[in-house]
């Protein structure tokens, strides 16, 4: 039976030309053939392509559907999983969940659009823009975006520092960061802006600029104003990294170029509502 699936399987990857689309199309092949492009999205995604490449194309392709399984976790490494028809469910924000549960993977039924499609959501990490780069769809769905790791400079504030995580995300996408104060600034280990919690990245990072000001002899209500400043400068330094990959995303003469802009232009908006 597992075999008769798994032919059934690859048969509708064929059918329906999965493959060659991941080859030709993807978003991460713009990536890799445009220098432009590339240049453009690595301050944003340092570790993308960064990771361990499989080698092959059809085992690359293969990385991106399917599931990694622990059938023990008290030992051993997670082994990679196929998963037929479940993997030909599109992702949500609010699809259902994979779970394993008495040694089996099992999906509840989620139908959050007001269709007859049920989604599955891929996973608490991702935001917009990676899911367009590792699974090469733009999600209209996804309510958060990762601040890029970048330092700025901000005049009267001094250095806001959100540190570049190699290869890792927060657990969740709430997940508060580690806030250090340091001499004329602060150090984020990251910074996650949620279009449906704006409060938090603003209290996040506003509540720690205003006691390092303070510190340095402002007064509240100047430390308040500057602290204000602090945030929107962060949130117009992301922005503006995220129009220049919209621009060479459109510019490029590819296929996957309009999702990846897409997902941009989403990310930026949300950063925008969150920080602008």
């Amino acid at each position: 039976m597992q075999r008769q699936l798994l032919q059934l399987h690859v048969a509708l990857y064929n059918a329906t030309s999965k493959l060659r689309w991941w080859s030709t199309q993807h978003p991460a092949r713009l990536v890799e053939h445009c220098p432009a492009v590339a240049e453009a999205l690595r301050p944003l995604k340092p570790h993308h392509g960064n990771g361990p490449q499989e080698p092959t194309a059809a085992e690359r392709f293969l990385a991106t559907r399917s599931f990694g399984w622990k059938a023990k976790p008290e030992n051993g490494p997670r082994r990679q999983v196929l998963l037929p028809l479940i993997d030909l469910l599109n992702h949500h924000h609010h699809g259902a969940p994979l779970r394993i549960e008495a040694g089996a993977m099992r999906m509840a039924t989620a139908q959050p659009v007001g269709s007859g499609e049920c989604f599955a959501h891929y996973g608490h990490r991702r935001d917009g823009l990676d899911l367009a780069l590792h699974y090469g769809h733009a999600d209209p769905s996804t309510p958060f975006a990762h601040c890029a790791p970048l330092p700025i400079n901000v005049e009267g504030v001094g250095l806001i520092q959100v540190e570049h995580q190699v290869g890792r995300r927060p657990a969740h996408p709430l997940d508060p960061p580690r806030v250090e104060l340091e001499e004329g600034g602060v150090r984020l280990s990251h910074l996650c802006c949620h279009r449906g919690h704006p409060e938090r990245v603003r209290t996040l990072l506003k509540l720690p600029l205003q006691a390092g000001l303070q510190r340095r002899g402002h007064g509240q209500v100047e430390a308040q104003r500057l602290a204000q400043r602090g945030l929107e400068a962060l949130g117009a330094a992301n922005i503006g990294l995220l129009e220049r990959l919209t621009s060479a995303a459109e510019a490029a003469d590819h296929p996957g170029g309009s999702v990846l802009a897409q997902a941009a232009r989403r990310q930026a908006a949300i950063i925008a509502a969150v920080m602008g």
